[in-house]
């Protein structure tokens, strides 16, 4: 508006309401793999993406958002339809040309003693996250919001860094 390519009368028509959306970045690798999970089922993949192609899509920068996922979701489908299955190498030259890796954030100290704590009750309970909630005395809702800010995900191993 301010160098005059778009009319400021039809600005406030239209923003009656904005919307805010965050980037897959400001999401995290769990949403990013819930996303790509749903867009493989739109195009009509049926089986099930193996553990270490979501966690390559989690950890992956998509500077182009949703639309470059997109486009990963699709040629995965691509060579899925055509191979009848997940070829890794093949599907591992796609995330090549890609943005670099995300880092996950270093947890603090007093993060990793929670997610210790966390997890030894998850294990403990067999994961099942409501008897977990309870042995730890909070809600599922909050475990659930523990588990993602500690990255923990069903049958996790104990270490933080997952292979590729």
């Amino acid at each position: 508006m301010a160098r005059g390519d778009f009319r400021a009368d039809l600005y406030y028509r239209l923003a009656v309401i904005e919307l805010r959306i965050p980037s897959l970045e400001e999401r995290g690798g769990e949403e990013k793999a819930l996303i790509f999970r749903a867009l493989l089922d739109r195009l009509g993949v049926r089986d099930d993406p193996p553990q270490w192609l979501l966690r390559r899509v989690a950890a992956t920068r998509y500077d182009g958002n949703v639309r470059e996922l997109s486009n990963v979701a699709e040629r995965v489908a691509v060579i899925q339809r055509q191979l009848g299955g997940w070829d890794a190498d093949r599907i591992g030259r796609i995330f090549e040309r890609l943005g670099p890796l995300t880092p996950p954030p270093a947890l603090t100290e007093a993060e990793r003693a929670e997610r210790e704590r966390v997890l030894a009750a998850l294990q403990a309970n067999e994961w099942r996250r409501q008897d977990t909630a309870s042995a730890l005395g909070i809600s599922r809702k909050v475990l659930w919001e523990k588990m993602r800010k500690l990255r923990l995900g069903e049958g996790q191993a104990e270490t933080e860094d997952a292979a590729f």
